[in-house]
């Protein structure tokens, strides 16, 4: 790849000093110099980008993947897939730990990376609001105006779908992807959206990674449509979910004295998670593996580099033991 070179400052200075002083007694004054071409905006290596509509709604999506260093050189290996939300600022912070951490498949397993981005022309915060949200709260009583400022909440159910007859179809036909190890990763609204799709539709992923999920969302609706779920499991008899689940949330994110605790609006996050955990544990199906990490002196923000290179170890271990020693995440 040709290395771009950018005069500096000062180099700029001198030559246009240099310039005056040969050319000062041949015109009164100075042409205007040519405007310097823009930079070639950054791409991040062994990416691409695809784009896929939902039918019948006229929205428009991109689809972004990286691809792990050993892709062209090993080319009968099928490889994990970690699907990941919140794309603009998630894809980036993965797609550098795999580089920095992933070569060799010592800590975890190389695996090609799919980044979910919010709707084109619509901002992150109303595409996460309205796409991730099993309901709109706006039509319970008692609502909470502050939380809810976005246009539009409760699609959750189309999105889902749209993952899987859209996104999983065009990774699988695309890449010599591995899709009996599909990974679900999302923060925030993303893991109340992985939570609900664990209820709803669980074999979608074989790994779910919930990081600090927005379980208190419209007066903890995902708790409700849980113990609907867990009704009609007993009625048929349905007793198996095969599916690996790991929670994590930071400890500051509960009211608190702490500077950065979640807020003096009572969300108690932390707790959410445990309870949540606990209430799946003890539903007993089969196959189903659920536990819980608190990471400390995190917030709400901050938990997802610290928790994400952990889950990244769980969810694809590599091939050296020694990274899967001490795994001390909290069982309900």
């Amino acid at each position: 790849m040709p290395t771009l070179f950018i005069p500096s400052p000062a180099r700029r200075i001198g030559l246009a000093v240099l310039l005056a002083s040969l050319l000062g007694g041949c015109a009164t004054s100075p042409a205007p110099a040519p405007a310097s071409p823009a930079p070639p905006p950054l791409a991040l290596e062994g990416t691409a980008s695809h784009h896929f509509q939902v039918p019948g709604s006229g929205r428009r999506y991109p689809l972004w993947v990286s691809l792990p260093a050993s892709y062209d050189q090993q080319p009968e290996r099928h490889y994990p897939v970690l699907f990941v939300t919140d794309a603009p600022w998630s894809f980036p912070i993965i797609h550098g730990l795999r580089a920095l951490m992933g070569r060799g498949d010592a800590r975890f397993d190389e695996f090609i990376l799919v980044g979910l981005p919010p709707q084109e022309g619509l901002s992150l915060r109303d595409s996460r609001s309205r796409d991730y949200t099993p309901t709109d709260p706006r039509q319970r009583a008692g609502f909470d105006p502050e939380d809810y400022e976005a246009p539009a909440y409760g699609q959750a159910a189309a999105w889902r779908d749209a993952v899987e007859q859209q996104v999983l179809p065009l990774v699988a036909s695309h890449y010599r992807a591995d899709m009996q190890r599909k990974v679900y990763a999302g923060h925030s609204y993303g893991g109340l959206f992985g939570s609900y799709v664990l209820l709803t539709r669980p074999q979608l992923f074989d790994t779910y990674i919930l990081g600090s999920p927005s379980l208190w969302f419209d007066q903890g609706e995902i708790f409700r449509l849980e113990q609907q779920v867990a009704a009609r499991r007993a009625a048929s008899g349905e007793d198996a979910l095969p599916a690996r689940v790991r929670l994590y949330i930071g400890s500051w994110e509960r009211p608190g004295h702490e500077p950065r605790s979640y807020g003096p609006d009572g969300k108690d996050m932390v707790g959410d998670v445990q309870r949540f955990a606990g209430i799946l544990q003890q539903r007993g199906y089969r196959g189903l593996q659920v536990d819980y990490r608190v990471i400390e002196g995190t917030d709400h923000g901050s938990v997802y580099p610290a928790f994400i290179t952990d889950a990244l170890v769980w969810a694809l271990p590599g091939r050296n033991p020694k990274y899967h020693e001490g795994d001390t995440a909290q069982s309900p």
